[in-house]
């Protein structure tokens, strides 16, 4: 039988509430507290004309806190359920899927996509999930970037110290564009900057405007700030572009709709370029280095990982010396999409654990031919966890933040089924 999620249930809390979290939205202890979405946010400089009856009354469409978009963040799921049970898992499989239902968990929380493989087998799975009443969240990398990532929280499991990134790395940056009323201009600007956008190095509330003019033709059903149904309506408007972090897309988004005066605030967004020299671009990870507080031996530091990630001798293996010196650690190739292989990401890291002076590379896979280079000292030693067991700190961290963010309303575990597959022989 499936461990049941918790002896009581919480109080529970709504998947649009725990989307926002985990999407790193205000108001839910993800990020900067946006101006509330009430007629008092407007600023008395808003004249009354331009002013709805409620402001944020209607939520832009597609624009809710952790509305997904290509297959990342909420994928399915009523944002007004009750959620009081959580399941994090790395990817949806059989075997998370199947843990989910038979818990009765509410949402599960994975942190690749959905639809990488067999289309037909992950749509069945996704029928599955709903059928069940399963909710399906999928963690975005820019939102995972935002706070402790598998490596770091791997590095505070084995107590490194003076931990860095092995590589830079470029970061993700967005551009928000809007029009609003001249006089409202002023304070969508503050707005979106408190939520985090307009910042330049040493500089806050960066933004380009322009002034034209918007027309619109409101709808029947329609609340018109300025206007009236079915009439053609123009107003000199001001163009406001902002850059902000992609990791703050969702608070930024949800000041924008709270600070607009329109009742469908006019938007779009665009993922910029990483700048030249700003670090690696493919989305992959950046790894970790640091320093363990005494010198040990490549056995000695495989045997204690061994133990501390809980797979036992037989899950872990490692290429070098047994004698081998180790003090300083690199860490990376912590997911299937890193692992350390030529034309991979996980080669840059490698590479960069050697420049580093690191003795030993830690990574979820490692392809044999590098194994048969550590074993002749060549680079940094190399020790093999497996994939699953690399990312279920990372997986139970997260767990752990999700109720701690939500006080308790919400109980959350890491899947059983995120364990090593293989067992040893004899």
């Amino acid at each position: 039988m499936p461990k049941p999620l918790a002896d009581a249930l919480p109080a529970g809390a709504s998947l649009e509430r725990v989307a926002a979290f985990l999407g790193g939205a205000p108001g839910d202890g993800g990020g900067t507290a946006a101006p509330a979405a009430d007629p008092a946010a407007v600023p008395a400089a808003v004249p009354a004309a331009v002013r709805p009856p409620e402001v944020g009354r209607v939520p832009v469409a597609g624009t809710a806190p952790g509305a997904g978009t290509a297959g990342l963040g909420l994928v399915c799921g009523d944002p007004g359920a009750r959620v009081r049970t959580a399941l994090f898992a790395l990817d949806v499989t059989a075997g998370s899927v199947d843990e989910a239902v038979a818990a009765g968990a509410d949402l599960l929380v994975v942190r690749r996509p959905p639809f990488q493989g067999d289309a037909t087998s992950t749509a069945r799975l996704m029928h599955r999930l709903g059928a069940g009443g399963v909710a399906l969240y999928v963690q975005d990398p820019g939102e995972a970037e935002a706070g402790a990532g598998p490596a770091d929280v791997l590095a505070g499991l084995l107590g490194l110290r003076a931990v860095r990134p092995l590589l830079p790395v470029a970061e993700r940056v967005d551009l928000v564009v809007t029009s609003v009323p001249h006089a409202a201009a002023d304070a969508v600007i503050d707005a979106l900057a408190a939520a985090g956008a307009g910042r330049i190095g040493e500089y806050a509330r960066c933004a380009w405007t322009a002034a034209g003019v918007g027309t619109f033709v409101p709808g029947g059903a329609a609340r018109p700030a300025i206007g009236a149904a079915g009439r053609t309506e123009t107003v000199p408007e001001t163009r406001v572009e902002m850059m902000l972090p992609r990791a703050r897309r969702a608070a930024v988004v949800a000041a924008l709709a709270a600070a607009h005066p329109y009742e469908e605030p006019p938007y779009y967004l665009c993922e910029l370029a990483a700048r030249p020299g700003g670090g690696r671009e493919d989305g992959g990870e950046d790894g970790r280095v640091g320093e363990l507080p005494a010198a040990t031996s490549l056995s000695a530091f495989a045997a204690r990982a061994a133990r501390l990630l809980g797979t036992g001798a037989a899950g872990v293996r490692a290429a070098g010396a047994p004698e081998r010196p180790v003090r300083t650690v690199a860490l990376g190739g912590l997911g299937d999409g890193d692992p350390l292989g030529e034309r991979t990401p996980g080669a840059d890291l490698l590479a960069a654990a050697a420049r580093s002076g690191a003795q030993v590379f830690l990574a979820g896979r490692v392809p044999d031919r590098l194994a048969a280079e550590a074993r002749r000292d060549r680079g940094p030693a190399l020790v093999q966890v497996g994939t699953a067991t690399a990312a279920r700190p990372w997986l139970a961290e997260a767990a752990a933040g999700l109720e701690r963010g939500l006080g308790g309303a919400v109980s959350a575990r890491v899947c059983a089924s995120v364990s090593d597959p293989w067992w040893p022989a004899g």
